[in-house]
C-alpha cells in the first residue's frame, strides 16, 4: 500500500486532489492542513513549522508527499510568502532527517509566476517575471526546488 501525504488537503486544490487519489486502489491517503476537511486520516498542523511537519511525515513515512498547501491572497506579504515556500523547505529538510530519501515530492505552482507576459498560451520555456507577491512566492518555491 502506497502513502501518499496531501499537504494542504483542505484547500482549494487539495480538495480536489484528495477526492482524486481517493479512487486509486492502493493509496493509503493521509493530509495534513491548518484546516480539518473530515475526508481522510488527517493532521490539523502549522506546516510553516519544521516540528509540525516533522511530526507528521515521521509518523506516516510517506512513499510521496504532494505539496497544495500555501496562500494566494494576504495583506500580510510575510505570511504570503512563508506558506508559499516554508513547507517546501520543512519537508524537504524532514525527509532528509528522517532518511526518505525514496519519498517523491510533487510541488504544484502556479502560471502566476510568468506574470502579464502577453503570450499565449504560457509555455514553461517562458521568461518569468511574477507581477505581486504571490507569483514571486511561488517562483522561489520553484527555485528552491
Amino acid at each position: 500500500m502506497k502513502r501518499v501525504l496531501i499537504l494542504g488537503h483542505a484547500g482549494f486544490s487539495g480538495r480536489y486532489m484528495t477526492r482524486y487519489l481517493q479512487q486509486i486502489p492502493g493509496i493509503s491517503l493521509f493530509g495534513a492542513d491548518l484546516n480539518k476537511s473530515g475526508t481522510i486520516q488527517e493532521y490539523q498542523e502549522d506546516l510553516t513549522q519544521f516540528d509540525s511537519m516533522n511530526r507528521i511525515i515521521e509518523r506516516i513515512k510517506p512513499d510521496l508527499v504532494i505539496n497544495l498547501s500555501g496562500l494566494i491572497h494576504s495583506d500580510d506579504s510575510g505570511r504570503l510568502y512563508a506558506s508559499n515556500v516554508l513547507p517546501v523547505i520543512n519537508a524537504i529538510q524532514s525527509l532528509i532527517r528522517n532518511g526518505l530519501s525514496g519519498t517523491g515530492l510533487l510541488v504544484i505552482s502556479s502560471a502566476s509566476v510568468y506574470g502579464d507576459s502577453g503570450v499565449c498560451p504560457i509555455q514553461e520555456e517562458n521568461i518569468v517575471r511574477p507581477v505581486n507577491v504571490y507569483g514571486a512566492s511561488k517562483l522561489a518555491m520553484e527555485q528552491l526546488l
